[in-house]
């Protein structure tokens, strides 16, 4: 009897050592504190440009007042006649673009070829070029989202309104 006892007792030592074990101590998940961070960082974002956006258009809304009529693309413009014919589609024409920052700050002066049609310039360019004529020119106050984007170029900062004086020269 006194063998089956110490077989119980160590049988119940055993068990009770291995029940009470300690457990390993677990990895951090590193991921969901990743996404969480990206994820704020998408919604400043978010808030960035629409406060950015929202500015841009204040600007504009004040500057254009000036003396400019508001087309259907969302541009202004200045000095657009229609009493002769306009550019036909595909007509290639020499022009002056001058770019400036709703400042006056100057950013490019240059000619060049446009084709009518034909997107070689900002949105703001090609969509009014439709509508010229021949030795005319227009002042066009181009709103950031026709003209350079979020994105800007090399003098242009992103979410910029920019006044555009383009003259066809030919």
């Amino acid at each position: 009897m006194r063998q089956w006892l110490n077989i119980v007792l160590t049988l119940t030592l055993v068990i009770a050592l291995s029940a009470c074990s300690k457990t390993q101590p677990q990895q951090p998940i590193r991921h969901n504190r990743q996404e969480h961070k990206t994820d704020d960082n998408v919604l400043a974002l978010i808030e960035l440009n629409q406060r950015m956006a929202q500015e841009a258009d204040r600007q504009l809304m004040h500057y254009a007042k000036a003396g400019y009529v508001q087309m259907e693309n969302g541009c202004w413009i200045k000095g657009l006649t229609h009493n002769k014919q306009p550019l036909k589609e595909g007509e290639t024409v020499q022009a002056h673009i001058r770019t400036y920052l709703l400042d006056n700050t100057l950013v490019e002066d240059r000619h060049t070829s446009l084709t009518c049609g034909k997107e070689q310039e900002i949105e703001a360019v090609a969509d009014i070029l439709s509508e010229m004529q021949h030795l005319t020119a227009v002042s066009i106050i181009a709103p950031w989202y026709k003209a350079y984007g979020t994105t800007g170029s090399t003098d242009i900062p992103p979410y910029t309104n920019i006044r555009v004086e383009l003259q066809i020269t030919e």
